[in-house]
């Protein structure tokens, strides 16, 4: 699919008045720049994205999950907690929480993501296809796998 947006350049001066705010502002062609590319849409759980194509995708501004983020955070915490000895089992967690002990687990699972995905969630460049619904529902343990994985769901 290709998404073409003619835009035109902002003009303070201009901005307020009646053509400026009407549906089609007058203007020559000149005075609008068109931006176009190759996108396509991407169904991820109930949201659906428009994607960039890969070329594109170093320059596409960063947009921070904060629920992907916050469960990255959960998992290596409680991953800690549990290493240390702090807590015994992800019931113990799960109690604490008040949360389902299959939650926990689910969660859980993204202290053991590659390191240069998490640093991917960390800075917002993460592939639009990575959700907590995606890593609930389950990724290889493998990091080359996952990077496979996410290559591949793109």
């Amino acid at each position: 699919m290709q998404l073409t947006e003619s835009l035109r350049p902002y003009s303070p001066v201009h901005a307020k008045t009646p053509e400026f705010l009407a549906p089609n502002p007058p203007g020559d062609a000149e005075d609008f720049i068109r931006l176009r590319a190759e996108v396509r849409l991407l169904r991820c759980g109930l949201d659906v994205r428009l994607v960039v194509p890969p070329e594109a995708r170093d320059d596409r501004p960063a947009h921070i999950d904060q629920a992907l983020l916050k469960a990255v955070a959960r998992g290596y915490a409680w991953t800690k907690r549990l290493l240390s000895g702090e807590v015994n089992s992800l019931s113990a967690i799960a109690r604490e929480l008040e949360v389902h002990p299959r939650y926990v687990g689910r969660i859980l699972r993204c202290a053991f993501l590659a390191p240069d995905i998490v640093e991917s969630i960390i800075a917002g460049k993460q592939p639009p296809q990575l959700t907590v619904e995606r890593l609930r529902l389950g990724i290889p343990l493998d990091w080359d796998e996952q990077r496979r994985f996410f290559r591949a769901i793109s």
